[in-house]
C-alpha cells in the first residue's frame, strides 16, 4: 500500500525519489516538490501574524533566504532534462542521485554533501553544486577549498575512478574571478527554463 501511494505521488509530481549515489534502491529519499504545498506549510499554516506587510518586513530574513535556496534547489531537481541539455549530455545515459558522507564522531574529517550527482554513461560524473544567490555567485578561496575537499572525499569514499566534473548551477551565473578555475561547467536559471526541442 505504501509503495503504491509513493508511486502515485511521484507520478503526479508531488514528490520525487532520489537514491544515494552508489545505491540502487536502498536508502531512497523522497522529497516533496509541490511548490504550493511546501509554501503552505512554511508560510501560511505556520505563520500566525496580523502583519499585512509581512513579506516586505521579512524579505531579507533567514527564513525567507532559506526558503529561496530550498525552492531553487527543487527547481533544479525538477529540470534535469534542461540541465543535461545545457551540459551537452542529453544524448548520454545518466543516473541522477545525491551524495552525503557523515563522518564518525571520532573522525577528524568533516562530513560532506553534494546536492546533485549526475553519473554519466561516458565514465564522467558531474558533481553539481546548487547555489541560490540574488546576484552572480562568487567563489571565494575558502569555498574553493571546500569544493576541492568534497571532490576528494567523494572519490575516496565512493572509490570511483571516473572523471569528476565540478558543475555550478546558480541563479545568475558565476563571477569569473580568481577562484573561477574550480568551475568546470555552469548552468544558470535561464538555462533551466530554456525551451527543450522535441
Amino acid at each position: 500500500m505504501q509503495a503504491t501511494t509513493l508511486r502515485n505521488l511521484e507520478r503526479c509530481d508531488f514528490i520525487i525519489s532520489f537514491t544515494q549515489f552508489g545505491n540502487k534502491s536502498r536508502g531512497t529519499l523522497y522529497r516533496l516538490v509541490d511548490f504550493y504545498t511546501l509554501f503552505y506549510f512554511k508560510f501560511i499554516k505556520s505563520l500566525d501574524t496580523k502583519d499585512e506587510q509581512w513579506w516586505q518586513h521579512n524579505y531579507n530574513s533567514r527564513s525567507v533566504e532559506s526558503w529561496q535556496g530550498t525552492s531553487f534547489e527543487l527547481v533544479c531537481l525538477t529540470h534535469l532534462n534542461q540541465i543535461k541539455l545545457k551540459l551537452g549530455i542529453s544524448g548520454i545515459s545518466t543516473c541522477a542521485s545525491s551524495w552525503r558522507y557523515n563522518a564518525s564522531e571520532e573522525s577528524t574529517e568533516r562530513g560532506a554533501q553534494i546536492d546533485l550527482v549526475i553519473d554519466r554513461g561516458d565514465h564522467v560524473i558531474n558533481l553539481c553544486e546548487i547555489k541560490f544567490c540574488a546576484t552572480r555567485f562568487s567563489v571565494t578561496a575558502d569555498y574553493e577549498r571546500t569544493i576541492r575537499d568534497r571532490v576528494r572525499l567523494f572519490r575516496e569514499k565512493t572509490g570511483t575512478s571516473k572523471t569528476l566534473v565540478c558543475t555550478f548551477i546558480t541563479t545568475f551565473g558565476v563571477v569569473k574571478g580568481t577562484h573561477y578555475g574550480i568551475v568546470d561547467n555552469e548552468v544558470d536559471s535561464n538555462d533551466l527554463f530554456a525551451r527543450q526541442l522535441p
